[in-house]
């Protein structure tokens, strides 16, 4: 797990002074290591930093950038899981390798297969790959999106990296606000859907795509190269079919590491299953160590039900409790560390375990994330249930879903609600009239804070989205589209890319591996029976670790999750907050009344918007400083790793 920064341009125009600069922004993200590159191609340079965080074969042959000959270099971030059998395969045909490192696979893997060496990783990756034979480089991401990456095209230069601050410290002037996320993470929340950043020109590599860019004239091609081939389940592929071993191989081989892993456990079925398989692969003399938070409020605390699965598991665990420092300076370091707004406060608790973790002595950690959306969890996903049975003519099976959904009649109508607006298409961000129904009348109590034509203009503009329907095979049920879309579009993009900041701040891999390729592609195969329509919250998991985990945490219906109490709106004033709030002030989009201060116009918002617009007013103050103020933050990190 590591860090890189770099840039395509004529030579002489980014020197690697520039580029080791940059590379100070991203320090905590590799430690251990440091290395450079500049390769030429005819007038063109390459010029490639890299920080490493080692995990696998920890010698200084592995160090970054690696290449094989003259004309195959990689500089890379993340794991493959997989690497020991990828190797073998390699020395069967002749390659003869120098290091242990999977670094060294994937690179000799590229040279041999091209990009068709991609669908046969199992692992959490982006890399800049340079084939100087053919004049390209490559900016590769794994299959969810895990590892992040970014480019950006200025002019004749184009620049990438692992964060957008160090592409961003390339050069001076590159920051510039993307109003358009900026709006869209103001009104509902959102973050991640697309290629899009909050960086005007700086985009994202989506989730199993690479983007092929010519070294000469800097043309971008994006390439989806994931494909699953996603198709239901049946007695004549029962290989196919989910089954406990799945889960255990996909454990197993995220437990690969040269380092010490640690795990998260939080009390509830889906960090508990991991580490109760974790202790059935080390055995009963090895201990296991993990780390849970707890709030200051008892009754968000789950500390009674980490002990129940602590206990279960025989595991050395460690309570963290919330930081009672000053919330203010919490919510500005959360910023300064993801480098783009926020919308909740459970990121700070996420960012104290990793912290935790970290000052514990490990370098690795396993936890829970994406088995809500791979396995249906969450509240379930019942519109799309209800969808399904409708599209099969039970209308009692239907009735039963809505009745079982909640006691009270409101809870019943809302989710009749939902489900219309889901089945009509109304839910769907990325159609027209969606949006449109979606700005006018779910915003309709704001629209009086807003310059409506300006708000609207920005609202609807398109942006590219990963594509999940050719993930499968035949048209997708309701709910296995809707699962797609949770895992590559609208939950899991945003929520691993702020597990990816917290942890590496502390220089701190996380894996998921419920993420692991052959398990997603089965669950969803599962997700595609007319039986999953039927079944509750998490039941094919739950059928999976039966025999497992404890049937307590089994039982669980009250799974509460990282929360962070203490941030009441007594913070939001512009007494406490004055630069902010002048920032927010500043913002073309919105529409302050003759005379209003902030404090007024954020008080005639709903609470969850006024957060949103409080974390916003730091950005801006944040990521658009003074020169001085940035240098100085960059002392405070790179101060650090020394």
């Amino acid at each position: 797990m590591c860090g890189f920064v770099g840039s395509i341009a004529a030579k002489g125009e980014i020197s690697i002074g520039q580029v080791e600069a940059a590379m100070k922004t991203i320090a905590h993200r590799g430690p251990d290591a440091a290395g450079t590159a500049v390769l030429e191609f005819g007038d063109t340079e390459v010029s490639i930093g890299h920080k490493r965080l080692a995990i696998i074969d920890l010698s200084a042959d592995s160090i970054q950038p690696m290449n094989s000959g003259p004309n195959f270099h990689l500089a890379y971030n993340g794991e493959i899981y997989n690497y020991v059998e990828i190797r073998s395969q390699l020395e069967d045909v002749g390659v003869v390798f120098r290091t242990n490192s999977d670094t060294e696979v994937l690179l000799e893997a590229w040279k041999l297969w091209g990009t068709d060496s991609l669908r046969r990783l199992d692992g959490i990756f982006s890399f800049c790959m340079v084939d100087l034979l053919t004049g390209s480089a490559f900016l590769v991401r794994d299959a969810f999106g895990v590892k992040p990456l970014y480019y950006m095209k200025v002019g004749n230069h184009l620049h990438f990296g692992s964060e957008p601050k160090a592409i961003l410290a390339l050069r001076e002037g590159l920051a510039v606000p993307n109003q358009k996320s900026c709006l869209e993470f103001v009104l509902d929340g959102w973050h991640d859907r697309s290629n899009e950043t909050f960086f005007d020109g700086l985009y994202q590599v989506l989730p199993g795509h690479y983007v092929e860019i010519g070294i000469t004239d800097r043309s971008c091609n994006e390439v989806q190269w994931l494909d699953l081939k996603i198709s239901k389940p049946t007695a004549a592929n029962a290989s196919e079919m989910i089954c406990p071993d799945d889960l255990k191989k996909a454990v197993h081989l995220q437990m690969r590491s040269d380092v010490p892993i640690a795990f998260a456990l939080s009390g509830g079925l889906d960090s508990t299953t991991l580490v109760a398989i974790a202790k059935g692969l080390v055995g009963a003399k090895s201990s296991i160590k993990t780390f849970g938070f707890i709030p200051e409020d008892p009754t968000l605390s789950e500390e009674s039900w980490q002990l129940i699965a602590s206990e279960h598991s025989d595991t050395d665990h460690t309570f963290v409790r919330q930081d009672p420092s000053d919330v203010r300076q919490q919510l500005q370091s959360q910023v300064r560390i993801l480098g783009e707004p926020f919308s909740g406060t459970s990121i700070l608790a996420q960012r104290l375990v990793f912290r935790q973790i970290g000052e514990s002595g490990f370098k690795v950690s396993l936890d829970g994330q994406g088995a809500d959306e791979v396995f249906g969890g969450y509240a379930g996903y019942p519109q799309a249930k209800v969808i399904e049975k409708l599209a099969y003519f039970d209308l009692i099976g239907a009735a039963d879903i809505v009745r079982n959904h909640s006691k009270k009649a409101c809870g019943r109508l809302s989710l009749l609600v939902e489900t219309a607006s889901e089945l009509f298409g109304l839910s769907n961000p990325s159609r027209r009239l969606s949006k449109a129904i979606r700005f006018f009348a779910l915003h309709f109590r704001i629209l009086g804070s807003l310059k409506v034509l300006p708000s609207w203009a920005l609202y609807s503009e398109k942006a590219k989205s990963m594509s999940t329907r050719n993930q499968f095979v035949s048209k997708p049920t309701r709910l296995a589209r809707k699962l797609s879309e949770e895992i590559w579009v609208t939950s899991l993009p945003a929520l691993l890319k702020v597990a990816d900041r917290n942890s590496m701040v502390s220089s701190i891999e996380s894996r998921v591996p419920y993420l692991s390729i052959d398990l997603v592609r089965k669950a969803l195969s599962a997700s595609l029976s007319r039986d999953a329509s039927q079944s509750g919250k998490k039941m094919l998991l739950k059928k999976l670790v039966t025999t497992t985990v404890s049937p307590l945490i089994l039982a669980r219906e009250d799974k509460v999750g990282f929360v962070a109490d203490g941030f009441d709106w007594a913070l939001g004033s512009q007494s406490l907050w004055p630069e902010p709030y002048k920032a927010l002030s500043q913002l073309p989009w919105i529409k302050l009344r003759k005379g209003e201060e902030m404090d007024a116009f954020l008080g005639r918002l709903p609470e969850a918007m006024r957060f949103r617009m409080l974390v916003l007013g730091i950005w801006l103050t944040n990521s658009f400083d003074t020169e001085q103020d940035k240098a100085a933050d960059q002392i405070e990190d790179e101060s650090r790793f020394e």
